[in-house]
């Protein structure tokens, strides 16, 4: 009886701390991703931005490869958007030249 007592309180601690692993990781899970589009500059700090075409909105981009022979392309970013003290940034999931929106600058 003793050893049955203690087997279920051992599946429970392991199913109660599953849950809140599960639970704490809902939420990096969940992070939408969004598509943004505009074109890429290398901005003061040397790092590559977008700007976006809609609102000319900034964006730094954090990205796991080098975006430098993309600066100057119009480009479609899909990634996760932040607010941070210095400004907006994407964690960019994924990123690809795209055509110009008509009327977005630039020759149509």
């Amino acid at each position: 009886m003793k050893s049955s007592m203690k087997n279920i309180k051992i599946t429970s601690t392991i199913f109660a701390v599953m849950l809140i692993i599960g639970l704490l990781t809902v939420p990096a899970a969940m992070a939408a991703e969004n598509e943004v589009q505009g074109v890429l500059f290398k901005s003061d700090n040397g790092g590559i931005s977008l700007l976006e075409d809609q609102t000319a909105t900034r964006y730094s981009l954090e990205s796991g490869k080098s975006l430098s022979n993309m600066v100057g392309d119009h480009v479609t970013v899909t990634g996760n958007l932040e607010e941070k003290s210095n400004g907006k940034s994407i964690k960019v999931v994924s990123i690809e030249r795209s055509d110009r929106p008509t009327g977005a600058g630039g020759a149509d």
